[in-house]
């Protein structure tokens, strides 16, 4: 809790905080104002028998609830549409950054890879995904969508919107998927472009100014770009507002490099309508001089079909 307090610079603001542990608990775990309720195989383990993936998962939900406190209590969402601004913040704050925080020996980064990432793009690579943020016009919907397979509280809430920064590294992206984790994916990405202590200072001015009160996706993104001074909006509103990710393609001459973006799908073949989004993509691009000296430029951005890069 006192990280979370020195990392967003808002206290919490209750005496205390409990937990209840139910051997009969439907869903895995749940923040309430002052309270975490959860299964039991969620928070309790015998430190003497349990193995790490034990540790970590009581470790992470923990985490990820804690974080709830300050998105989902503290400022909470206007509507169920904007569920990834709990979601996916909860999922990026708890089992990735704070954690590594904590147990920089785990290297959460890397595990996010195959944890979160990989969920997130099968999920965003069908036809029949979704976009992180959807219409949800009747709040009773809300238990039909649940049974979904593609509801708005799968991998793309929770994960597309909090990556982001693993795919910059391969080829200068940050993907998007499953919107639990798709969203994860988004705003690491975000995070990584920005840089975390810029990304972090948006939060905060984000969460400052909508205490006790609900918000919109636009109201985060005032927030980093008041931090930044980046047009966050024109950068992300196809990551969030659009359905599915692209695949770049590198093209390698004497002197420059071609890259080009296009809908990524599982059976490879989108058509010309499904290819029409063109996606804000960061990119890192490495060079070597003479000397062998290498650096990293982190200023592109992909915004067209395709640009050559000297």
């Amino acid at each position: 809790m006192p990280i979370y307090e020195q990392v967003f610079q808002i206290e919490y603001p209750l005496p205390k905080l409990d937990t209840l542990v139910a051997h009969d608990f439907d869903a895995g775990a749940m923040e309430n104002w002052g309270l975490i309720t959860g299964r039991t195989s969620a928070f309790l383990l015998d430190p003497k028998k349990s193995d790490l993936a034990a540790k970590k998962r009581v470790a992470t939900v923990t985490s990820h609830e804690c974080a709830h406190l300050w998105f989902g209590d503290l400022v909470t969402m206007a509507w169920w549409d904007n569920l990834w601004l709990n979601e996916g913040f909860a999922t990026l704050m708890g089992e990735v950054i704070i954690i590594d925080k904590v147990f920089p020996e785990w290297k959460v980064d890397s595990e996010f890879i195959d944890v979160h990432l990989a969920r997130a793009l099968d999920l965003d690579a069908v036809r029949s995904s979704h976009p992180i943020e959807v219409p949800v016009p009747d709040a009773n919907q809300i238990n039909q969508v649940l049974r979904h397979p593609c509801s708005i509280f799968d991998a793309l809430s929770y994960s597309k919107a909090g990556s982001g920064s693993f795919y910059s590294s391969l080829v200068g992206i940050y993907l998007k998927a499953n919107p639990r984790r798709l969203n994860e994916i988004v705003l690491r990405m975000l995070s990584n472009y920005v840089g975390e202590e810029t990304f972090l200072r948006g939060v905060s001015i984000y969460l400052s100014k909508h205490l006790y009160g609900n918000s919109v996706t636009k109201d985060l993104w005032k927030g980093i770009g008041e931090a930044s001074g980046l047009d966050i909006p024109k950068m992300l509103d196809n990551w969030i507002l659009k359905i599915g990710y692209p695949v770049v393609t590198v093209k390698e001459s004497n002197d420059s490099i071609t890259v080009r973006q296009d809908r990524f799908l599982s059976t490879g073949d989108p058509s010309d309508k499904e290819n029409e989004t063109l996606w804000q993509i960061p990119l890192n691009v490495k060079t070597a001089d003479a000397s062998g000296k290498v650096s990293t430029d982190r200023s592109i951005v992909l915004s067209e079909r395709e640009a050559t890069i000297p």
